[in-house]
């Protein structure tokens, strides 16, 4: 019954991402970071409204046959109400850091980890943690700027926790 259910080719060759292959490609890819308010933490603390953000996370590449790559971890620190305009931040913020891999196969993707601690005046925390997925067609390119780049979102507001000062 497993034999049925399984393809021939690969059961064959033991090579299930021969089908997936691309022209290699080794993009330098920038995270794009777009802050807005779709999915605040609560009704009077808006995201783009924050005096500051804690961005960290990891990005990995993950083959097409599941083995894992190198990785990156990245910390930043956005002072948003000096710096940014809500329209600015909903546009996306190109983060300082790019980062470079190999892609062979169209099912090769990128994990992004992500976790956004919010600082507002009134002194409250709120903290959310995210994840996505992209593949080699999910990186764009801005004419402007002449960079590859993947787009970063505030996770679903199910994610958001009131934190710590620290």
């Amino acid at each position: 019954m497993i034999l049925l259910t399984m393809d021939a080719c690969t059961f064959l060759t033991d090579k299930e991402c021969d089908d997936t292959t691309i022209d290699f490609d080794e993009p330098i890819i920038y995270l794009r970071l777009h802050i807005t308010d779709v999915y605040p933490p609560d009704n009077t603390h808006l995201p783009s409204e924050a005096d500051t953000v804690k961005f960290d996370g990891s990005i990995q590449k993950v083959y097409c046959g599941g083995d894992y790559s190198g990785g990156f971890t990245f910390s930043h620190t956005l002072f948003l109400a000096k710096d940014y305009t809500k329209e600015y931040l909903s546009e996306g913020v190109f983060l300082s850091q790019p980062y470079q891999f190999k892609f062979t196969s169209s099912e090769d993707r990128l994990s992004v980890i992500t976790s956004f601690k919010f600082y507002f005046k009134d002194g409250k925390v709120f903290e959310c943690v995210g994840s996505a997925s992209y593949k080699h067609i999910d990186i764009k390119y801005d004419f402007n700027r002449m960079d590859k780049y993947i787009d970063i979102n505030l996770p679903e507001p199910s994610n958001w926790r009131e934190g710590h000062p620290k």
